[in-house]
Formats: structure tokens, C-alpha cells, sequence
């Protein structure tokens, strides 16, 4: 059976909500490194574990699974990207979607990468595409086992989570395998299944391994394919409530690693039962009350984060300050912020002592919180508190940006606007409302580089002797003295004693939380992330993170090169 997380007993939540403020993920890098090591020493090899990045799309999480040597299994161009820029490379890319983009799968196919097809039209399209071109990127096709056995419990949201239901849109049905082998000239050289999402039922791992063995038989008797990697997908489910009954990992991985034969290779796909007991989440009691006898805990945190909980009826355990489980039974509830009735994250529970103020943590809060979190009623994600064991490393993201969003980002107010209201403003008005600095006085902002230091793989502390005519750092200085500071730690990346390339920022965040000061010397830090080959044109990209002062300038640039 499958304990509930330790970790988070050394943390003192009063501390740190004061510090970082709530609500607050907490990210214990040492657990996941923990989970992560079971599964790559039954797989033989770290490249052999493939994480969903839907799980939790993380810098933080796909960084430290990158430095571990992981895989990464992605649905969308953009989880790749992500992938990608944390450092993980193509051939360490498996790439599935129901939607699949075809082109994007034969770039990936002839880059090195995996990719899963379910369907015999995306199989036809990709064929045709190719046009009997040979690949080093290896093929897999999904199948619906059909009948397996099921959860030992039931839930509410396995209507959710059975990926392997016989009726499901995952797959093609195990009958028509064969059939479907024999009609392509492309070669696969895999199988996968994915069983579903929070199974408790190990007897399903292995009734579908042994599916895989004989079904890999049958179609290299049959088919003029080579089926050599077979891949379960993922799918043991870890407990949200001390009493949930989930087999451990050592029990997963004993009755897994009986059944392995020498003759193939196995990939996994672990998502919740390697990232969901790692992260916890940090909130506060904003308001204490009660209606008609029921006592209320409303918290600052709800089913923007908490969907799964709230709506889908996952189990959930909820801490006090003490570090003390809430009970399950009792008059009072705890409720998000949320306008709506269905925000409820305990419904029954005592709040004796409770007041408002107070911190609260809820457990195992890695998988399918933050990924599938909203912006309803104008909440924003939070940040992200990186630990380490019990030491604090500090914010490894930042809550978000209220400025950032996309409804403002994406916004065309042009077009709102009634041309009606045009009128011009003269000319003589303007100059005398313009600028001084910017129009007259901006060319004479200079700066030199006093030292530029590399203080770990991609990052650079540099210090910049800022001289104006004014007495503060401008905005479009700033960006001047970042944008000279990246492409000097891009030319020093590249191994290169001088410029000798272009270097182009394509997209750029600046965030000024307050005034910097000119005419002396300021601190600036470049974090650059590792270069990535764009997948199909000869265009390499990072994603530059930039801070400047102490710390009030920020953002990040777009690098191409």
C-alpha cells in the first residue's frame, strides 16, 4: 500500500506563507528524484521512462527529470517546446495525440523521436507524407486491448480516467491489428496501451503485459513488422486520503519486472505515481463564518487549481498548521473563493480552532492541479517554492503576471473603436506633451560590462556600469542592456570568440516593478536555456530569462539564431 508523503512535515507553513504568500505550490525536487530512480532501475535505463507532460508542465519538473536523463511523452507541439527547452532531447520525445498534426509527427519521426498512431487515416496520411522514406524515429501503434479488468474500487471520476475502456476513443481495437499492419508499407517496431489514469488494480499491468507479449508475436509471424519496444503507458494511481488503498511502487515494480522478457525493450509513461506525491499546495484561511449552523472555511484557493477535487471527486487530504490531517466527518466545510456552489474542496469536516489567517496544506497536489487550472473569476496561477529535502531553494516560478494574460495579451481593441471620433492632433500639441529624455536626451544612455561571469550551465551574472542623463534606467535602456548582456552569453554558448552571427530577440516580456537607478553599477543575471533546432527549417531557439538590479527588472526574450 501507498503512504501519503512525509516531506512536507518540515515545513513550516505559517513561515513560508508569510514569506512567499498564498496560495503557494511546494515542489520537493528530492521526491521526485526518489520516484523517478524505482522506475529507471525497472526499465534499465533512465531513457525508458517517458513522463506525461500533461501531468505537470513544469520548467521545474521537466529540468530536474531532464538532468535524471527522463523522457518525456507529449500531445501538443507546444508540450515538445517546453520539453525541449528544459533540455530534453528529440530522441528522448514520444509524441501521441487522438488529433495527431501530421506534419509535426513526420519531423519528430525523421528527428529521432517516437511517435503513437491510433488510427488507420493518420497512418495512411503519415504514409503518404513520408513516401517510403527511411526514419530513425521509432513507430508505435496504440491499441484498445478490449475486455481487462477494471478498478478495484469504484469513483465517480473513472468516467474520466478508464483510457482502456472497450468503447473508448484511445486505440485501435486489438482485433483489427493485424489487418491494419498488413495495409501500410511503414515499419513499426512498437506497441503501446495505456490502461487508464489512478488504477488500483495491478492484476490490469499484468493481464495487458501479457496482451503485449502476444500480441507482439502474432504480428511478427503475420506482418512484415518488427514489434521490439512495447510501452504500458502509465496509470498507477497514488492515494489522496490516507485510507485510499494504492499499491506501492516496489509492489508495481515486482510484479512488473517478473514478467519482463529479455527479447523486448519496455518504456513506461508514469505521470501521477512519479510527480503527484511532490508537489503540495499552500493556502490560507481568508474567511471563517456559519450559515444555519454549518460552519465555513472559505480558503484562497479553489477549482481554478483544484478541478479534479472539486468536480471530478478526487480524494484529497487537507493539513492545519500543525501538520494534522482535517477530519473527514463533522459539521463545518472548506470551500475555494470561487462564484460558484460546486466550489467545495472538504465537504464535511471540524474547524475547531480554525481561524481566519490561518495556513492550510493539501497533499499530493503534482498531477492535474496546475495543468488544468483556469483563470476563473480573475485568479492567477501561483508560484512555485522549490525544496530540497527540507532546505528552501526559493521561487522557481513566479505567481503569475496579472499583465501577462491572455485576454489582455491577445486583446484587438482597434476594432471596438468607432472611427467616428477621429480627430487630429496638432502637431505643436504633441511636441509639447512628448518626452524630453526619449525624444533629446535617450542617445546619450551608455553602458559598459565591468564583468560577465558564468556561474552555471547557461547562466551568467554580469555586472553593468549604467550611465544616463537622467537618473533612472528607462525602459527601452533596460532592454538595450538585456538584449547586449543574451546575445553576448548566446555567442560564449555557442563556443564562438566573437560575433559573427545574427542574433534575434523574437520575443520579449519586460516587467519594472519599481524604479532602477542609473550612474553606477547594477547586478544583471542571464539564464539561458539549452538551444533547440527547430523541427523542420535550420533555426535554433532558446528562451532567455533575464533579471536586472535587484530583481524589480525582469522578463525573458525569445532567442533565434
Amino acid at each position: 500500500m501507498r503512504q501519503m508523503e512525509t516531506w512536507s512535515a518540515k515545513i513550516d507553513m505559517r513561515d513560508l506563507s508569510a514569506t512567499y504568500g498564498t496560495p503557494l505550490y511546494i515542489f520537493n525536487r528530492a521526491q521526485l528524484r526518489r520516484n523517478f530512480i524505482i522506475y529507471a532501475e525497472l526499465l534499465k535505463s533512465t531513457s525508458n521512462v517517458f513522463y506525461p507532460v500533461k501531468t505537470n508542465p513544469s520548467m521545474a519538473v521537466l529540468e530536474t527529470l531532464a538532468a535524471e536523463g527522463s523522457g518525456v511523452d507529449c500531445a501538443t507541439g507546444h508540450e515538445i517546446f517546453l520539453a525541449r527547452l528544459a533540455g530534453i532531447p528529440v530522441s528522448r520525445i514520444s509524441y501521441y495525440s487522438p488529433a495527431p498534426d501530421i506534419c509535426l509527427a513526420e519531423n519528430l519521426l525523421k528527428a529521432g523521436a517516437s511517435v503513437v498512431l491510433d488510427a488507420p487515416s493518420h497512418i495512411r496520411k503519415l504514409e503518404e507524407r513520408l513516401n517510403d522514406q527511411k526514419f530513425p524515429g521509432k513507430l508505435f501503434l496504440r491499441v484498445n486491448p478490449g475486455n481487462l479488468p477494471g478498478y478495484l474500487e469504484y469513483a465517480e471520476y473513472q468516467r474520466y480516467t478508464a483510457h482502456s475502456s472497450p468503447l473508448s476513443q484511445f486505440g485501435i481495437a486489438s482485433e483489427e491489428v493485424i489487418f491494419c499492419l498488413q495495409q501500410t508499407h511503414l515499419t513499426f517496431s512498437g506497441l503501446h496501451v495505456h490502461v487508464g489514469t489512478q488504477m488500483d488494480n495491478l492484476e490490469i499491468f499484468e493481464v495487458c503485459l501479457d496482451f503485449l507479449h502476444d500480441l507482439a508475436d502474432i504480428i511478427n509471424e503475420n506482418t512484415s513488422h518488427s514489434i521490439e519496444i512495447l510501452n504500458l503507458g502509465g496509470g498507477l494511481g497514488i492515494p489522496g486520503r490516507q485510507e485510499e488503498d494504492y499499491p506501492s511502487l516496489t509492489s508495481f515494480t515486482k510484479i512488473f519486472a517478473s514478467l519482463m522478457q529479455d527479447r523486448f525493450t519496455y518504456r513506461l509513461e508514469p505521470g501521477n505515481s512519479l510527480v503527484g506525491d511532490t508537489i503540495g499546495l499552500l493556502t490560507r484561511v481568508v474567511t471563517r463564518k456559519t450559515t444555519r449552523g454549518r460552519g465555513w472555511g472559505i480558503i484562497d484557493v479553489g477549482t481554478n487549481q483544484l478541478l479534479k477535487v472539486t468536480m471530478a471527486g478526487f480524494g484529497q487530504t487537507v493539513l492545519n498548521a500543525e501538520h494534522s490531517p482535517l477530519p473527514r466527518g463533522g459539521s463545518d466545510a472548506i470551500a475555494g473563493p470561487l462564484c460558484f456552489a460546486g466550489d467545495v474542496i472538504l465537504d464535511r469536516t471540524d474547524l475547531t480552532g480554525i481561524q481566519e489567517g490561518d495556513p492550510l496544506f493539501l497533499t499530493h497536489c503534482g498531477s492535474y492541479c496546475s495543468a488544468i487550472g483556469s483563470r476563473f473569476n480573475g485568479y492567477k496561477t501561483p508560484g512555485l517554492l522549490m525544496m530540497e529535502e527540507d532546505k528552501v531553494l526559493g521561487l522557481v516560478q513566479s505567481h503569475e503576471d496579472l499583465c501577462w494574460e491572455p485576454d489582455l495579451q491577445s486583446f484587438k481593441p482597434d476594432i471596438l473603436k468607432s472611427v467616428d471620433e477621429s480627430f487630429a492632433i496638432p502637431i505643436e500639441k504633441v511636441e509639447k506633451m512628448q518626452s524630453e529624455y526619449l525624444k533629446e536626451k535617450q542617445h546619450k544612455d551608455n553602458y559598459r560590462f565591468v564583468s560577465f561571469k558564468k556561474v552555471a550551465p547557461g547562466t551568467y551574472d554580469v555586472s553593468v556600469d549604467v550611465r544616463s542623463p537622467v537618473s533612472f534606467i528607462s525602459g527601452p535602456f533596460a532592454l538595450r542592456i538585456i538584449g547586449d548582456a543574451a546575445i553576448v552569453a548566446t555567442i560564449q554558448e555557442l563556443g564562438k570568440e566573437s560575433k559573427d552571427i545574427s542574433v534575434w530577440g523574437n520575443r520579449f516580456t519586460l516587467s519594472l516593478d519599481g524604479i532602477l537607478r542609473a550612474n553606477r553599477i547594477q547586478k544583471c543575471q542571464i539564464s539561458l536555456s539549452p538551444f533547440i533546432k527547430s523541427l523542420g527549417d535550420k533555426t535554433r531557439n532558446c528562451w532567455a530569462n533575464w533579471s536586472l538590479g535587484d530583481g524589480r527588472f525582469f522578463g525573458s526574450i525569445l532567442i533565434t539564431i
